[in-house]
């Protein structure tokens, strides 16, 4: 480079070090344009012809189905009218193409019009090209892709069905499941823009929320590659972390950005349950709440969300300089006197309390008024994430696959379940227990399910 700098005399050295360069392309629009939407054009074709090439590619991925002759005719009557003088093919294509983003047919992933005849009520088998539409959408939050598709419009999808969910799961686009699937459900996306007093925890500033992000990320990524069983949210021996974050965690010997998987040192810091994107989430701008984190472990690990708290039952008072941990647990013994507080407070109390050794950044915190033993409501003591991971894997174990069996068939049918599902959420944990209650188990179990294989007219 030409600013290059040396001085011999006093050793002064500058250099410029390039971290990394990215190239966005093509510059050409005009040809990005036609890679998209314009399939390469034969001599022979007219214009009319090459039309109907544009809207068969066109409208058969945007409507994820074959498109008729008779929606081709009719999109094309449509630009055709709408063409301009002197106006390019390509350009005078804009109006269709609109229309059918704009069309029920885009906009929905409708299955009446396959069986406008049948009686409302019937509880149909979903088409196989919607079946192509159901998968794709689960796993990969898009519409299918032309293999899939064609597999669908060659009755080949149900009798290959396994590899086909296989093929998906191996694919880069299977990190939308991450992104949608686990980031919703646990919410650890949320540490991203949540408040937290920065007085307090300077540590949170944007670039660490990232790293706490891309923690849990990371680990659940992991668990989908590798298809691990499920039980490593809460059991973990190892999470994923780069320096800034292991410096944070108090975690030897790792150095660089790039987040790699490490041993956990520390025995109370077990799974997700200890990840800093977590703990933050469940937590006030200005100190940790036991509340917060024992209702998330309830609602999100065991689908067992503690009923809304009554009317005008005051909130704990705010502090400008947080709450020591002491108090908080003497102000929550009171709040628990208040028979109409005590039923739910006895289930959440004593799961947060366990977490009291974690503060509202995921750093470990220990002293004198630090006291993190809890009793759970059915009579069980303890005092760390991990003592309470434990109690989830073994005797809540029936509770917790039974809990994400449920959340996950909820995301794939993108409604909640109602009491005739009970019988696909039994079979989909009765499929995961046969094969270690993988990952990979529940998603199969899951596309497989009734509920997922058919709909009500």
């Amino acid at each position: 480079f030409l600013n290059d700098f040396w001085d011999e005399a006093t050793k002064a050295d500058r250099n410029l070090l390039v971290h990394s360069i990215t190239l966005e392309g093509p510059l050409n629009q005009q040809n990005k344009r036609n890679l998209l939407l314009f399939p390469p054009r034969k001599e022979e074709l007219t214009d009319d012809q090459y039309v109907a090439v544009i809207l068969r590619n066109f409208l058969s991925h945007a409507f994820r189905r074959p498109a008729t002759d008779a929606e081709i005719s009719r999109y094309a009557g449509l630009a055709r009218a709408q063409r301009k003088a002197k106006q390019s093919l390509e350009d005078s294509m804009r109006p269709a193409f609109e229309a059918a983003m704009i069309s029920p047919q885009f906009l929905f992933r409708e299955l009446h019009a396959v069986y406008s005849l049948e009686k409302p009520g019937t509880i149909l088998q979903v088409p196989d090209l919607s079946l192509a539409s159901r998968m794709s959408y689960f796993l990969w939050s898009s519409a299918p892709d032309d293999s899939t598709l064609s597999m669908a419009a060659n009755k080949q999808l149900r009798p290959l069905l396994t590899e086909e969910v296989d093929r998906m799961i191996r694919s880069p686009k299977s990190a939308a499941l991450i992104d949608r699937f686990f980031a919703q459900w646990l919410q650890y996306q949320d540490a991203e823009f949540i408040p937290i007093d920065s007085r307090l925890y300077p540590s949170t500033v944007a670039s660490m929320r990232g790293h706490m992000i891309r923690e849990t990320r990371e680990f659940c990524e992991d668990m989908l590659k590798n298809n691990l069983p499920v039980t490593r949210l809460i059991d973990a021996d190892y999470t994923f972390v780069n320096e800034t974050l292991a410096r944070h965690y108090k975690i030897p010997d790792v150095q660089g950005g790039e987040f790699r998987k490490v041993k956990l040192p520390d025995p109370t810091r077990r799974g997700i349950l200890t990840h800093a994107s977590i703990l933050a989430v469940t937590s006030n701008p200005n100190r940790t709440s036991p509340v917060k984190r024992g209702k998330w472990v309830l609602e999100t690990l065991l689908d067992a969300a503690p009923p809304p708290p009554p009317p005008n039952v005051p909130s704990l008072p705010a502090s400008n300089n947080g709450i020591h941990s002491a108090s908080l647990r003497a102000q929550l013994e009171l709040h628990r006197k208040d028979p109409a507080c005590a039923s739910c407070h006895k289930l959440m109390d004593g799961i947060g309390f366990a977490f009291e050794g974690y503060d509202v950044d995921g750093s470990r915190r220990s002293g004198p008024d630090i006291d993190t033993r809890g009793n759970l409501a059915s009579g069980e003591m303890v005092d760390s994430p991990a003592a309470l991971a434990r109690i989830i894997s073994t005797k809540r174990a029936d509770d917790f696959h039974r809990a994400f069996a449920v959340k996950m068939l909820t995301f794939a049918l993108g409604r909640g379940l109602d009491y005739y599902d009970k019988p696909a959420v039994d079979k989909i944990v009765a499929h995961a227990a046969k094969n270690n209650y993988t990952l990979h188990s529940y998603i199969h179990a899951t596309i497989y399910s009734y509920p997922f294989q058919h709909y009500r007219r």
